[in-house]
């Protein structure tokens, strides 16, 4: 469901938490660099979305265990404000679907009503002719 309001995202929240196995580590206490990387990408993410300021959050001297732990988390943080920015965008489309529907009805409602009220009077002019 692409469309216009839609928010568009730096990452793709399954892909990177299959990138996590399942003993709790994750590919990047393999080395320094990989670890060095998965924070800036953290820190790119929180500044994109506008959760913090730059230059981030200084977790690089952390032990690597605890930067994994850490990763894990603000990444699942922002998995979760992704399916909640994907939940709000698609309330606001039923409520515009609703909203708009709820007007047309009540248009066509107004109408009828109108229609009835005329087809009565037609039908007392008609009956005090007689």
């Amino acid at each position: 469901m692409e469309g216009v309001g839609r928010v568009r995202w730096a990452f793709d929240q399954h892909a990177i938490a299959d990138s996590f196995v399942s003993d709790g580590t994750s590919p990047s206490t393999t080395s320094e660099s990989n670890s060095t990387s998965t924070i800036a990408f953290v820190n790119n993410q929180l500044i994109s979305h506008g959760f913090i300021r730059a230059p981030g959050l200084p977790l690089e001297s952390l032990s690597a265990k605890d930067q994994d732990t850490a990763a894990k988390c603000l990444m699942g943080m922002l998995g979760q404000r992704i399916d909640d920015v994907a939940r709000a965008d698609e309330v606001a489309t039923k409520l515009r679907t609703l909203t708009y529907d709820y007007e047309r009805l009540s248009s066509f409602n107004k109408a009828m009503e109108d229609k009835v009220v005329h087809a009565e009077r037609e039908a007392e002019l008609f009956r005090s002719k007689m």
